[in-house]
């Protein structure tokens, strides 16, 4: 598709679905591929958390190479 980036040209960031108190999921980045700190991702207020796939990293200092962002994978269960 036009305007997608090429996912194979990103790293991959493995995620993390957690609930909020509000209902909400997010997605939780343990270690950013860029800056190896945490990141959440909205994730929807459905019955299941959805938006996997490609992300821009939420890095406080933003490199040519975090901007390109990352592809979310899933890495295991909900809590």
């Amino acid at each position: 598709m036009q305007g997608e980036p090429d996912s194979s040209a990103v790293p991959v960031a493995l995620v993390q679905a957690r609930q909020c108190a509000k209902g909400y999921w997010v997605w939780r980045v343990s270690v950013c591929p860029y800056c190896g700190r945490q990141h959440t991702h909205g994730a929807g207020d459905g019955p299941r958390p959805t938006g996997l796939g490609h992300r821009s990293a939420h890095c406080s200092t933003r490199s040519d190479d975090a901007a390109r962002g990352y592809e979310l994978r899933q890495l295991g269960g909900t809590s």
